[in-house]
């Protein structure tokens, strides 16, 4: 087991800024520019039926799709029925729609008080396809499931979460985790 402090995730992670998530949002679908604190909303999504994945659900195989994924849990109160409708539009956005991030932006869908989101860490175009529904099967194995909590992956300068509003994201936390 290999736990990281927030020092190692820093130097990881570069001049990246942390985005707090205004509360008073309604439901919807935002993006964030590098640069800015104003979160642009997106035209609503038609939600697609998600496909069935083809990777065994099995906690060592998890790990096998998202390249070396650094895993930090938070310890407060999240509604996860609202967490469960933010979930299903970014795995739509992601999978269905073929969601592709600009450079040095955040995507992320609000509903009620939960936010599911991806920041992109690169200057170049980056797609999410079923990579965020593998972070989110990574963060219920270890933070637990329908708990808050980020999963990030250098190799694809990438962070996916889930949180509140009102929460620092992208990324915020004084350590990480992962499992063998």
């Amino acid at each position: 087991m290999l736990i990281f402090t927030s020092s190692v995730l820093a130097a990881l992670l570069g001049s990246v800024a942390c985005f707090v998530v205004p509360t008073d949002l309604p439901d919807g679908f935002y993006t964030v520019y590098e640069g800015s604190d104003i979160p642009i909303r997106q035209p609503d999504i038609e939600l697609q039926a998600t496909g069935t994945r083809g990777v065994s659900n099995h906690p060592r195989n998890l790990f096998k799709r998202l390249v070396d994924p650094l895993t930090h849990c938070d310890n407060y109160a999240f509604n996860g029925d609202n967490y469960s409708s933010a979930l299903r539009n970014m795995n739509s956005w992601c999978n269905d729609q073929g969601g592709a991030l600009a450079g040095y932006t955040l995507k992320f869908f609000v509903s009620g008080t939960a936010v599911a989101y991806v920041c992109n860490y690169t200057d170049g175009r980056n797609t999410c396809f079923h990579e965020f529904e593998q972070a989110n099967d990574i963060m219920d194995v270890v933070c637990g499931r329908g708990r808050p909590g980020s999963v990030h992956v250098a190799a694809y300068a990438k962070t996916f979460g889930r949180a509140n509003t009102g929460v620092d994201i992208c990324f915020a936390g004084t350590h990480a985790k992962t499992i063998e």
